[in-house]
């Protein structure tokens, strides 16, 4: 099919993501995927995932394929990414409660997924997308990026040359086409967790290495006691209570543990951080005062 550029709104490594306006103020997102295989392959991972349904979760509304071009129907999601809301140049708009209530969103969506048997295996800032509230939603939970890409772009180029190193995959993590875990779906979350609270610019560039440096620098100043000193001042500024820096910071080193036993349950993780959203709305505003 033909797609206008300018209507698009995302790229991934093997996808591209376009704004569909279908009248009467009814907008969606169209994920064009080029997928080598039969198309009974990408309709039987639809189907298992097309009937789940959470607050936190993009619903998924059809597919449509035709040879290699498969597409994706989703619900349109007018803020954005989560990508754009860490880089997008405008520090002041995540701050502390919006920080922890995306994560919990995010959290409470993936222990949803794995309690169904769902593995996500893609967690990144990009495939959080934010309503107009900013709550969060997941995407890209059908698990196309496991299946081989075809060998043509939508828009022409070379998958390869895309193709570029996860900085949120876990140590274990072996061949790029290789099954997900829930384990690592844990690491990476507690990586973008980290990357959320201390704004790592690092972890815009695709090196794995800065984000393995984020993850021992937040553990250093865990075990050390200054996880003050990690923290982006915007969002420490605003939160009223360093102790819940202290124990998100904790929530995510957890999750980043090198060992993979060690790491806790989406659910135990959800709990973690919703319990600390219960605490800071039973804390007083905090007041900044201006220079006179």
């Amino acid at each position: 099919g033909n797609f206008d550029s300018r209507s698009m709104v995302g790229r991934g490594s093997s996808s591209a993501v376009y704004k569909a306006d279908l009248g009467r103020g009814v907008e969606i997102c169209v994920k064009r995927v080029m997928l080598s295989g039969p198309g009974d392959v990408f309709l039987s991972q639809v189907r298992r995932v097309a009937v789940l349904r959470h607050p936190h979760l993009v619903p998924v509304l059809g597919c449509l394929y035709h040879g290699s071009e498969h597409l994706l129907l989703l619900r349109f999601m007018h803020n954005g990414s989560l990508q754009e809301l860490l880089h997008g140049g405008d520090d002041d708009a995540l701050d502390w409660p919006r920080c922890l209530r995306i994560a919990s969103g995010m959290a409470k969506a993936m222990a949803f997924l794995h309690r169904q048997n769902v593995v996500h295996g893609n967690l990144k800032p990009s495939n959080v997308l934010l309503d107009h509230g900013y709550e969060a939603h997941l995407s890209d939970y059908c698990g196309f990026h496991r299946v081989n890409p075809a060998a043509v772009r939508p828009d022409g180029g070379s998958w390869t040359a895309m193709a570029s190193p996860d900085p949120y995959a876990p140590p274990e993590a072996g061949k790029e086409f290789q099954e997900g875990t829930a384990e690592g779906d844990v690491y990476g979350f507690g990586v973008l967790l980290l990357e959320m609270v201390t704004r790592s610019t690092r972890l815009n560039d695709p090196d794995p290495g800065n984000a393995r440096q984020m993850v021992e620098s937040a553990r250093s100043a865990w075990h050390e006691r200054r996880v003050e000193e990690v923290v982006f001042p915007r969002v420490s500024a605003t939160c009223g209570d360093t102790r819940q820096l202290v124990a998100c910071v904790e929530v995510a080193v957890a999750c980043t543990a090198d060992a993979v036993a060690h790491r806790p349950s989406m659910d135990i993780v959800a709990q973690a951080l919703h319990q600390l959203i219960r605490s800071m709305e039973n804390l007083p505003p905090r007041i900044h005062a201006s220079s006179a």
